[in-house]
């Protein structure tokens, strides 16, 4: 608007154009979130769903440990990554093993038998989590 023209010199309709403009300017500011709303939003979404997937897998371990681990008094770690979507698991395998086959196996088999337990989900995931095997 030029400098030399006062709010009392436009013509009402063009007040109102303009307020129209601006409350339409506003709107689409305010409906649309932010890109690093969104990549939060997201980081939260699959935080929530890691955790869910790990109490699944955890569950299924503390009824399922390896027998042979369990009579050797075995426990440990194993660190895996697998895909997670709409269509299930993918690429599953261990980043890093516990050095006890057995545990190792289990870990997989985990993710495998529980995986339609698994928090649906219409987006793609790649999860890495611990799997702990620890006798009590």
């Amino acid at each position: 608007m030029p400098k030399n023209i006062k709010n009392s010199q436009i013509p009402k309709s063009s007040k109102t154009e303009q307020t129209a403009q601006n409350n339409a300017t506003n709107n689409a500011t305010n409906n649309a979130p932010p890109k690093e709303n969104l990549a939060q939003s997201l980081a939260k979404e699959q935080d929530k769903i890691a955790a869910q997937i790990y109490k699944i897998i955890s569950a299924y371990i503390i009824k399922n440990y390896p027998k042979d681990a369990l009579r050797r008094n075995q426990s440990g770690s194993v660190l895996v990554s697998f895909n997670y979507n709409s269509s299930g698991v993918s690429n599953a395998q261990i980043l890093q093993s516990s050095n006890i086959k057995s545990l190792d196996k289990a870990s997989l088999d985990a993710i495998e038998k529980t995986k339609h337990l698994f928090p649906k989900t219409n987006k793609n995931f790649a999860f890495t989590l611990p799997v702990r095997f620890a006798i009590k």
